[in-house]
């Protein structure tokens, strides 16, 4: 799931860990999946937009970083970097 939080003085890391903690503590039975239990990976990126930011931009960073979660083994968070691009 890419995480989207348009706020500031957040701390974007500890939100995303946060709810995907939370979705793991759930026990949701999976049963067609590699894990006993739904589990959850994010992608986020923490940026400041200037004018020529788009909202493409946003997306394709924190879809880049969401894959990178789910190449690592998924069930973790992963925030966008100029070595996860």
């Amino acid at each position: 799931m890419p995480l989207f939080v348009m706020a500031k003085n957040v701390d974007t890391a500890a939100l995303a860990e946060d709810i995907r903690k939370s979705v793991f503590e759930l026990s949701i039975p999976h049963f067609h999946g590699a894990e006993p239990v739904v589990t959850m990976s994010v992608g986020f990126v923490t940026m400041t937009p200037d004018a020529n930011t788009t909202a493409r931009e946003f997306i394709e960073k924190a879809d880049s970083a969401l894959y990178r979660a789910k190449d690592q083994g998924k069930n973790c968070c992963i925030e966008f970097t100029l070595e996860v691009a």
